[in-house]
């Protein structure tokens, strides 16, 4: 049996949980989950006046997760961190790995900070992957965990989220992907631009709505972008169906990329996003050579991929006891 302390921490949201494994199952004992990401820690830590190390700093904010009253407040057990940790804004700055990565995690850049008298815990901090002009962290250990998944020799896989990554796997290996910065223009649009007025979240999809919204996708998307303000002045368009419709068209304009290209494609989006995609996968005429993978097994796949990374390193951390 082995635990540990699987930590996501992206740029605006930070997730922890205590995972246990057996020979047959992966269980999640105790879990956390807030905004407090990567971005709201650093802008923290700058305004901090005591001169404190920046490491020291994040770990500190940390600990408190990590405790779990009536349950476990083992200091011998692990934290593994993928995701804005170690970047620029995170714990400590890790170098990418570049391209062509190996899907077994072992080119996969790492750092061990021993456990001290400041923070009881071994941590493991998971960096990310580069090309020549694109980067990833957090995704790439996302993947390894999803690879369980895949079934096919080459694949493309589509994970959906404020920063969309579109993964090529061959042969075991990532050959290159692209990022999609499709759910933060929807936040910056329908929150703090002229369509701000004109935007209201439905309690459901309109799922007409995002449908024009994939079939405007076809054309310029600058414009459509303003239609959206005409139509609710010169024909009421209700604000919630250009939620729906807004939704549609970037992600229509995300997903034209791959139209014409016949490789399979996997869909790993949180539950949160799997129905929009899944909408516009068939709406494009993609369902036939794509499989949505189950929410809840995208949810665990940071912790397989996590599982993955710490068992190649496990002699490690137990050299440090």
């Amino acid at each position: 049996m082995m635990r540990f302390f699987s930590v996501d921490w992206g740029t605006s949201s930070l997730r922890v949980r205590l995972v246990e494994i057996t020979d047959n199952s992966i269980s999640v004992l105790h879990e956390r989950s807030n905004h407090y990401g990567c971005s709201y820690v650093f802008d923290l830590f700058k305004s901090e006046k005591d001169n404190i190390v920046r490491e020291d700093y994040f770990l500190n904010f940390l600990r408190p997760y990590l405790v779990i009253p009536d349950m476990y407040n083992d200091k011998t057990i692990p934290v593994v961190i993928s995701g804005m940790a170690t970047s620029s804004i995170g714990i400590r700055e890790l170098p990418y790995a570049p391209l062509p990565f190996v899907c077994d995690g072992s080119s996969l850049q790492y750092d061990i900070i021993p456990h001290n008298s400041k923070f009881g815990h071994d941590v493991l901090l998971l960096s990310g992957l580069c090309s020549t002009n694109d980067v990833m962290r957090g995704e790439e250990t996302q993947l390894l965990g999803l690879l369980s998944y895949n079934h096919s020799t080459e694949a493309l896989f589509i994970l959906p989220g404020t920063h969309s990554k579109h993964i090529w796997v061959s042969e075991n290996n990532i050959i290159s992907f692209k990022t999609y910065i499709t759910g933060e223009l929807f936040q910056i649009l329908s929150n703090y631009s002229l369509l701000k007025n004109n935007i209201v979240k439905p309690s459901s999809m309109d799922k007409e709505a995002f449908k024009k919204g994939l079939a405007l996708s076809r054309e310029n998307l600058l414009h459509n972008v303003f239609t959206i303000r005409a139509s609710s002045l010169l024909h009421a368009m209700e604000s919630s169906a250009n939620y729906s419709l807004l939704s549609g068209l970037l992600i229509g304009t995300e997903l034209r990329d791959i139209t014409a290209s016949n490789i399979p494609i996997y869909l790993c989006a949180h539950a949160n996003l799997s129905v929009s995609y899944a909408l516009a996968i068939q709406e494009l005429s993609l369902q036939q050579r794509c499989t949505i993978v189950p929410p809840e097994q995208v949810d665990k796949s940071v912790i397989y991929g996590q599982k993955k990374i710490l068992e190649r390193v496990w002699n490690q951390l137990e050299a440090l006891k």
